[in-house]
């Protein structure tokens, strides 16, 4: 099973934006990381560009087992649901959903739902023993 975690820095001032993944086996080695410069857009596309970029990754290595992880909520829904007929980013939301349903395994999760995962396994976020 691969995991990639999809993370996004902004500049509040700047308005500037990068968007990256880590990609990670069953182990959590590293197989493959990128970060792109987005310059100026809205956190829900910058989501969405992450994505993009993990699910071309994906798709070129024929990966058919795999995680997302990541910090939008929102995108994780319509990622799971589709997007309404009015989102601006149906589109894309619907060209990603396709590329989702070639993958024989795969999960769609928020980084919050992975802490919240790991605290209840007495675990800390990176898996490690946390507790008594």
């Amino acid at each position: 099973m691969i995991k990639l975690n999809t993370n996004r820095v902004s500049n509040l001032i700047t308005g500037k934006v990068d968007a990256g993944s880590i990609f990670r086996d069953s182990t959590r080695e590293w197989i493959y990381s990128f970060i792109i410069n987005i310059d100026k857009f809205k956190v829900d596309m910058v989501e969405l560009w992450g994505i993009n970029e993990d699910l071309r990754i994906v798709r070129d290595r024929n990966l058919k087992k795999f995680v997302v992880e990541m910090d939008s909520l929102q995108i994780v829904n319509m990622l799971i649901r589709g997007a309404k007929d009015y989102h601006p980013l149906k589109v894309l939301i619907q060209e990603y959903r396709a590329m989702l349903r070639v993958a024989r395994s795969y999960n769609l999760i928020t980084e919050d739902a992975e802490r919240a995962r790991f605290m209840r396994m007495g675990k800390g976020v990176n898996g490690d023993r946390c507790g008594s």
